[in-house]
C-alpha cells in the first residue's frame, strides 16, 4: 500500500492484530513485486486492506492461498468481512 510517504504492508502480530510495517518495492515483474524491509515468514495481509486500521484484528480467510502470489505471507482478510 502507498501511504502520504512511504510505501506499506500491513504486518499480522500473534494477536491477529495489525500494524503497518513500512517497505521499500526493490523491483516489479510481471505484477510481483520484490520488497524488502521485513523477514520472508512475515505474516501480512494480501487482500482487503482498505478496511484495516493499525490495531484491526483479523480472521484468516477460507480460500485457498496462491502459493506463486505468497511465498512468505497469508491471505488475510478484516475480522467481520
Amino acid at each position: 500500500m502507498t501511504g502520504p510517504t512511504e510505501k506499506f504492508v500491513y504486518v499480522v502480530q500473534p494477536d491477529n492484530t495489525v500494524r503497518p510495517q513500512t517497505v521499500e518495492v526493490v523491483s516489479i515483474d510481471n505484477g510481483m513485486a520484490a520488497i524488502a524491509g521485513i523477514a520472508a515468514d512475515t505474516r501480512v495481509v494480501m487482500e482487503g486492506t482498505q478496511n484495516l486500521r493499525p490495531g484491526g484484528k483479523i480472521k484468516e480467510s477460507s480460500g485457498e492461498m496462491n502459493p506463486a502470489q505468497n511465498s512468505g505471507g497469508e491471505t488475510r482478510t478484516p475480522a467481520g468481512a
